[in-house]
């Protein structure tokens, strides 16, 4: 059978043979198999060659997934998960999770690129629209990234933690935390390996009325006039604490490093809220003492706005013990409005004319000092995303039917839940 010669034709004949073996593997419930092994030797033997026959599949797709360095943030193919055998694939789920996030991110840009949602950067435009984009954003640069912001050799900033981290993941996770800011459970000292410590908060929570509330965005203020405070003392970080508490939204991100690092690390996180950004080293040896974020970051009063938060959320639990209580996620947003893009890069334009700059999502971002290009790339993933939020939120109210039953027309709940 000849392949499809348009993607329109490939797309439905994809979709069509996953739905059929779908429907074909959900006829045969689990935990039947064994009842039915029990019968038939022949069945048995068929069913341990289909086993390996997916597991090659997947092992071989991640190991082409994540052979080209610059595609994933696994480093090469002689790092990426493999999955040798149904214990790997419990072993290594997170890795791939890791992996497929990747690929997400990777396909969201290249869609809001096909379909002309973002300008997509031409070798010989590249140059030019980077200093345009310099101009725009206050950065400096040509669009390419400096040999010397990737693959440097630098000692590894982990030896010198007050706590090392676990550099396997053979046990269960246990949360980091020594408190539990605005708990409705109390803390009792520890916490159960595998229960999440804000469960409880998280599933009594009900958002601040601000949240349906229709209201004019508040610009941003201008990127090439103003700066960020870089947060590398623990008394910056007692002040910075201070006047957090104080806003009623903000914003994170964070940039999480792979290289030479057996799961990764997050590098830096970036805050920002209407009137200041702040640029957070969390590669300190105390870095663990972030946790007093959670003073603000469990805060019910306080929405934390993200995009794409998936692997942040878990990064921030992981390494600094940090809780989100009242997350808006500006990718759900986009989705709920059915726009045709869905990536930050694609928010930046829409909203804020913007060509965002992402090359340096390869850098090595343990670099200390850090370099300003990447001071102010690290700070525009936040300056604008309340300015957005906003935009999003009133959108959200505008195009929702609030008189249906159980929430059916409400796209803020959507996005929420």
């Amino acid at each position: 059978m000849a392949a499809p010669s348009d993607f329109a034709s490939l797309q439905s004949s994809i979709q069509s043979a996953l739905v059929q073996t779908t429907r074909t593997s959900s006829q045969l419930a689990a935990e039947d198999l064994s009842f039915h092994r029990s019968l038939s030797s022949n069945l048995g033997s068929n069913l341990d060659r289909q086993n390996a026959r997916l597991l090659s599949i997947a092992d071989r797709l991640l190991g082409s997934a994540t052979a080209d360095p610059a595609a994933t943030s696994v480093r090469s193919s002689s790092t990426a998960p493999r999955l040798s055998d149904i214990e790997a694939v419990e072993g290594n789920w997170r890795a791939v999770v890791d992996v497929v996030d990747s690929l997400l991110e990777r396909a969201d840009t290249a869609l809001d690129e096909f379909t002309g949602a973002v300008k997509r950067l031409s070798p010989g435009a590249e140059a030019k629209a980077g200093e345009k984009e310099a101009s725009l954003k206050g950065l400096k640069g040509t669009g390419k990234i400096s040999a010397s912001l990737r693959g440097r050799e630098i000692e590894k900033p982990q030896l010198s933690f007050d706590h090392v981290p676990q550099n396997d993941e053979t046990g269960k996770f246990a949360p980091l935390l020594t408190e539990k800011p605005h708990a409705t459970v109390p803390f009792k000292g520890s916490f159960e390996s595998g229960k999440h410590p804000y469960q409880a908060e998280i599933e009594q929570y009900a958002y601040p009325a601000s949240m349906y509330t229709f209201a004019e965005p508040t610009m941003y203020h201008p990127f090439e006039s103003t700066t960020a405070v870089m947060v590398d003392t623990e008394e910056a970080v007692d002040t910075m604490l201070e006047e957090l508490k104080q806003a009623r939204e903000i914003a994170i991100d964070l940039e999480h490093h792979d290289h030479r690092s057996y799961i990764g690390i997050v590098s830096l996180m970036q805050i920002s809220t209407r009137d200041k950004d702040w640029i957070v080293d969390t590669l300190k040896p105390w870095r663990r003492k972030l946790q007093c974020l959670n003073h603000v970051f469990a805060d019910p009063s306080i929405i934390k706005i993200l995009h794409g938060a998936f692997m942040d959320v878990m990064w921030l639990q992981r390494d600094l013990g940090l809780y989100l209580v009242g997350l808006f996620d500006t990718h759900y947003a986009c989705r709920a409005l059915g726009y045709p893009g869905g990536s930050y890069a694609y928010l930046l334009k829409r909203f804020c004319n913007v060509d965002a700059q992402k090359q340096y999502q390869l850098a090595d971002w343990r670099i200390r000092p850090l370099p300003q290009e990447l001071f102010d790339y690290a700070r525009s993933d936040t300056h604008y995303l309340l300015y957005i939020f906003d935009h999003l939120r009133n959108e959200l109210i505008t195009k929702s039917n609030f008189s249906k039953p159980n929430h059916e027309g409400d796209k803020i709940y959507d996005v929420l839940t």
